[in-house]
């Protein structure tokens, strides 16, 4: 601003000759005159920072301070101003990112306008009929198949029944010709006793090596159940019994369908006792089911636990001979197979031969018991103390 405006200048007063005077008059008052002009129009700046009109010099200590905190805040606005442009570069480089990936979605995903802008009801009508109709094709098979099912299991049960088993019936027919021809050889008069094998092994060739181990004057028969557990095996075991007698015997070979996974041993055993306790009229030799060599530490486990608690129940209720078939057998691949860890057939053979003793121990102590019950009967009747220890057996 100008400052020389509020300048008033004063007049010099001169002292010259009249003719002198009028001319520096004339002067004067140009020289007025043009000072009014200015001070018209600058008359504004004239006013004081209050207001006022003062002719003396204005007061510049309030614009020395207001210059610095003017320059404050200009950079201040200015580093706002370089940090607002920085964040609209990011802004625009985020959105042409964005961009670009709205096109190569819209470019990768199918179009879908037209498969759902034209649905018709005709096209959906069909497929609900077709899916209708395939549900309808799908429960009857269902039922087809129950069907076949449940006369498969009656003619199953009916077989297991009255013959041999329903699956090896092909087997069943060549082990009938081999046990008749064998009989055939031997009169009928000399048969001294029958033995019949229930087991599900598949692996061991049980008939021949039975037929090689017992002596001919024994009926040899062998009901091969495969893939059946014991309560299986041992169902409607009074019909394949019929006609047996004290001298003959039941030899129930028990696998390892039951050991696989572990199960209620107790259900088992119990429903071992509930059926053999009906079967009073002859003997029944349950053997117990081999270990595995090599493998199966968990089902040799098993087998275990089971054995110690058949043996218990069968010696507390004597329901049945029970036959260790593990005691004469060797931990070694001449007795087990090298696969499978199972028995093989020499091992079997020396099993044949542990129920052959096994057999021939019964007999004999059935006929001791006989003899000292004909004895005792005998001082009875003579009057004597008769007052003796009896045999205990595990079937009366």
């Amino acid at each position: 601003m100008n400052f020389l405006n509020n300048i008033t200048l004063r007049k010099k007063v001169n002292r010259c000759d009249p003719n002198t005077s009028n001319v520096s008059q004339e002067s004067t008052d140009t020289f007025e005159s043009k000072t009014k002009s200015t001070e018209d129009e600058h008359s504004s700046s004239s006013l004081t920072i209050d207001g006022a009109n003062n002719d003396s010099m204005p007061e510049l200590s309030y614009d020395d301070n207001k210059v610095p905190e003017l320059q404050l805040q200009i950079q201040e606005l200015n580093l706002k101003l370089i940090a607002a442009n920085e964040e609209i570069n990011i802004l625009r480089i985020e959105n042409a990112d964005l961009k670009t990936k709205v096109k190569k979605e819209c470019i990768e995903t199918p179009n879908l306008n037209t498969s759902i802008s034209n649905p018709t009801i005709t096209t959906l009508q069909q497929n609900l009929v077709e899916l209708e109709n395939q549900l309808k094709q799908a429960r009857n098979e269902i039922d087809t198949l129950n069907n076949q099912i449940a006369t498969l299991q009656e003619l199953l049960q009916y077989k297991q029944n009255y013959d041999f088993d329903f699956l090896t019936s092909k087997h069943n027919i060549n082990t009938r010709t081999i046990h008749n021809e064998r009989n055939s050889l031997v009169p009928k008069n000399k048969l001294t006793g029958k033995i019949h094998i229930l087991s599900n092994n598949q692996r061991n060739k049980i008939l021949s090596i039975a037929e090689n181990t017992f002596p001919n004057n024994y009926e040899v028969c062998h009901y091969l159940l495969p893939n059946c557990n014991t309560v299986q095996m041992i169902q409607n075991i009074e019909s394949k019994l019929c006609g047996f007698t004290m001298s003959d015997f039941c030899i129930i070979m028990i696998g390892e369908e039951d050991f696989r996974t572990t199960r209620d041993y107790h259900s088992l055993i119990s429903k071992l006792k509930e059926t053999l306790e009906k079967v009073k009229y002859t003997n029944v030799i349950i053997c117990a089911p081999t270990y595995k060599y090599g493998v199966g530490s968990m089902y040799n486990w098993r087998i275990e636990n089971f054995n110690n608690k058949l043996y218990l129940d069968i010696l507390a209720n004597e329901y049945a001979y029970f036959l260790d078939s593990n005691k004469n057998l060797k931990c070694s691949y001449e007795m087990f197979h090298k696969n499978k860890g199972t028995i093989n057939n020499y091992a079997m053979s020396i099993i044949c031969k542990d129920i052959l003793d096994y057999i021939q121990g019964i007999k004999e102590e059935l006929s001791a018991s006989t003899c000292e019950h004909n004895f005792t009967s005998e001082v009875s009747q003579d009057g004597e103390d008769t007052s003796t220890t009896p045999t205990t057996f595990f079937r009366e």
